[in-house]
């Protein structure tokens, strides 16, 4: 309710009640984790959130930023032993405790460290540059993972088009850093949480090959129809907001100079779809 206006600020207001009120009643773990995961995608749609880096962020100096900024608390290696960590309550984050982390996307990862976390001794680290937390909240996402799992979802996403390709499963940096290793099992199975590895030790990977924007605009929109034909509401959520935030927002300033009532058209239409996915 103490959001800006938006066209669906009241329903939005209205399913984040129905959810506290499942919480409160403790119902069912699935049923809880499908009504947030909808009300998540809800917000992000609605109010145009960037969800995921402009572009794939480099890793190559987020070991070092990790022992700067993290290490003190979370521990050298990660396992929330460091120095700094006696006494605290609740612990610092263990990042190889697989249970805990297969309910984190890199997303979560990148908020908690830009905003902190209410209610422990994690605190912002705002004033690190957009790309610096990116990189932490990819490294910090990998850390617990073996070698061998990288390099086996490598193999798994070179085999390219066909049936054994896991390039449709993370498409693009906004579905890689917002799906949970728990949902993306749930979409693709083990094989795709292999690729998912890969893709955080390795997110310039998405970049090679990627389609101009209005065509990945055209390629999601096309997904997600199917995914709506099917009952995957959710999915088709994803992809209506990715068509729109990681393809068509892209080529705006190019289309104003050509044509700025097609472009607003356009942004009118794409807005109203995600409402129609998001009610139906």
């Amino acid at each position: 309710g103490a959001l800006g206006a938006n066209a669906a600020r009241d329903t939005l207001a209205a399913d984040a009640k129905k959810l506290a009120a499942m919480v409160d009643a403790r119902a069912d773990a699935g049923k809880v984790a499908a009504a947030a995961s909808q009300l998540r995608w809800a917000l992000i749609g609605a109010y145009r959130s960037p969800i995921a880096p402009r572009n794939a962020p480099s890793l190559v100096e987020a070991p070092a930023l990790y022992q700067t900024h993290c290490a003190s608390c979370h521990g050298s290696a990660g396992r929330g032993d460091g120095p700094a960590a006696k006494g605290m309550d609740p612990s610092p984050a263990d990042f190889h405790d697989a249970e805990r982390m297969s309910t984190r996307s890199t997303y979560g990862m990148y908020n908690a460290i830009s905003l902190g976390v209410q209610g422990t001794s994690m605190s912002s680290f705002a004033q690190l540059p957009e790309k610096d937390r990116w990189a932490l909240a990819f490294y910090v996402s990998g850390m617990g993972v073996p070698a061998q799992r990288v390099s086996r979802g490598e193999a798994l996403w070179k085999l390219g088009t066909g049936k054994s390709s896991f390039v449709t499963q993370i498409p693009d940096l906004t579905t890689l850093v917002s799906l949970t290793p728990n949902e993306l099992r749930q979409r693709g199975g083990e094989d795709a949480l292999l690729v998912q590895d890969y893709l955080r030790a390795h997110p310039e990977a998405l970049e090679a090959g990627k389609p101009a924007p209005i065509a990945l605009a055209r390629a999601r929109l096309a997904e997600m129809l199917v995914a709506y034909r099917e009952g995957r509401r959710t999915e088709a959520q994803q992809l209506a907001i990715s068509a729109y935030l990681d393809g068509f927002e892209l080529a705006e300033n190019s289309l104003d100079t050509v044509d700025s009532e097609l472009r607003r058209e356009i942004e009118r239409e794409m807005l109203a779809l995600r409402g129609l996915v998001n009610e139906s």
